[in-house]
């Protein structure tokens, strides 16, 4: 699997946003709203799940976008099945997390 990671480092915030390499570029409409999977917030740098998941360890917040990323990150116990919010796109569901660390 591989995923586009993108870091926002502040003083006192380390934010990574990950979304699934198949999806960058994609628009999902869930419930009415339109959400663009953009590089601007996804950027378009190649992680492996081992480097997403060693950037998750520094991070202080986590914003993901994909099915690969929310089973990545349920695996390996760092967001509960529950937390993730699940919407059709095309014909397979993409799913969506947020943690604060």
């Amino acid at each position: 699997m591989e995923f586009y990671l993108k870091i926002y480092n502040t003083s006192d915030e380390y934010l990574v946003a990950i979304c699934d390499k198949h999806i960058l570029g994609e628009t999902i409409i869930h419930n009415g709203v339109k959400i663009k999977v953009s590089t601007q917030f996804y950027g378009n740098i190649d992680y492996t799940s081992e480097e997403v998941l060693a950037e998750i360890n520094k991070s202080t917040s986590v914003n993901v976008f994909g099915k690969n990323i929310c089973k990545l990150l349920i695996k390996h116990n760092l967001v509960f099945p529950d937390a993730v919010i699940w919407m059709k796109h095309k014909d397979d569901e993409v799913g969506h997390a947020i943690l604060i660390r």
